[in-house]
């Protein structure tokens, strides 16, 4: 998985999305394969067709010879190392061209591919925080609340009418996704609303 990180994150900057033009050496940090903890690994091309991948933990290594690395329909991933193949299905990547995700054997993996430079500052790099929303009513548009129809202790049916939302002249009635008791109210009829 960490020399198919590689080998993308290479393929990209060769297509001009960087400043800098290929990485004989980057560092993947596997956030999530399965249940298994998070892995850090420093793979280096060390001539040709060769590559060291070294977990940056342990230091232990080994060496692999990439045979073939073909990517079709830029998703479908077939690597070739040590004469076993390997195929991989490309998912996405994040905008900040670092993070990762593909899928093998049906587990999602997710990584990280650092340059050296930005792998010096990864340890001062917070986490960001996500959020879980699933019991918040967030407006999915800029407008003006009309009405409330529930208040803090008020139990709630899966799909009840919460409050009215109207927005360019169009009343938007917001409903409840899930079955619960009202935690808090933040706005009241006449309130404008922003988006998210």
């Amino acid at each position: 998985m960490a020399l198919a990180g590689h080998f993308i994150k290479n393929q990209q900057l060769g297509q001009g999305y960087d400043d800098e033009f290929g990485h004989k050496a980057l560092y993947v940090v596997i956030k999530s394969l399965g249940d298994e903890p998070e892995h850090r690994m420093f793979v280096e091309n060390i001539g040709g067709n060769k590559y060291r991948i070294t977990d940056d933990t342990t230091k232990e290594f080994k060496e692999i010879t990439l045979d073939d690395f073909t990517m079709k329909y830029n998703s479908l991933i077939s690597m070739t190392m040590n004469g076993k193949e390997h195929i991989l299905q490309f998912s996405h990547q994040e905008d900040d061209r670092v993070r990762y995700e593909m899928y093998h054997k049906g587990n999602k993996i997710k990584m990280e591919v650092l340059s050296p430079r930005q792998y010096k500052y990864y340890e001062h790099m917070p986490e960001p925080e996500v959020l879980n929303l699933a019991k918040t009513i967030i407006s999915p548009m800029p407008g003006a609340i009309i009405d409330i129809f529930v208040k803090p202790g008020d139990k709630v049916a899966d799909g009840q009418d919460l409050c009215i939302i109207e927005a360019m002249k169009m009343q938007n009635v917001m409903k409840s996704e899930v079955e619960g008791i009202v935690k808090s109210v933040h706005v009241k009829a006449g309130d404008s609303v922003g988006v998210d």
